[in-house]
């Protein structure tokens, strides 16, 4: 359904995806945003070499990739926002350079201190979980839903990865409707 949020981890990813799980400690690799049809097609939204629209079927047949879809329950708020993020993001270029953050991140994890509020110095170019974030706060903001938001300060839209987008959602059920998962 439209809006819905899918949270995928690539096991046959290659080196990119290890590393990201590596460096993550999260079993999360990508996230994308149902966005409806397309020629009779389901479709996800989502940040690959650029923002773009793929068939769900690229995710729902391959046997090699897990995933977990979540419905947002916010009201008719979710279509609208569905097709803004598409208008803010759609053809814009991936964010390659802000993938070092997530070793940074890693690295002071292990000396116990949070960055993840804090600016990363390289917010070039959109990340598909930076456009997860920003929809997810577009609908925070929409329906003023103020513990959402504060749980969501934790990260900015340069900061925050696929296995994050998970816990927010993890973390309310009651927003976030578990609908599916698949383990490979």
């Amino acid at each position: 359904m439209i809006g819905d949020i899918l949270v995928m981890n690539s096991t046959r990813g290659g080196i990119f995806s290890s590393l990201q799980r590596f460096f993550t400690r999260m079993p999360f690799t990508h996230t994308a945003i149902d966005s409806g049809n397309f020629q009779s097609r389901a479709t996800f939204f989502g940040a690959d070499m650029v923002a773009t629209v793929v068939p769900q079927s690229r995710v729902i047949s391959d046997p090699t990739i897990a995933y977990t879809i979540f419905r947002p329950i916010f009201g008719g708020a979710v279509v609208f926002d569905v097709e803004c993020i598409f208008e803010r993001y759609a053809g814009n270029g991936y964010g390659f350079t802000q993938l070092f953050y997530f070793v940074w991140r890693w690295f002071f994890r292990l000396l116990h201190i949070d960055i993840r509020k804090r600016r990363n110095p390289f917010p070039s170019g959109d990340i598909c979980s930076e456009i997860v974030y920003e929809y997810i706060k577009r609908l925070a903001v929409k329906v003023r839903d103020y513990q959402l938001l504060d749980y969501l300060a934790q990260w900015n839209e340069n900061t925050i990865h696929a296995g994050d987008i998970y816990t927010i959602c993890s973390a309310f059920p009651e927003k976030f409707k578990f609908l599916e998962q698949r383990n490979v």
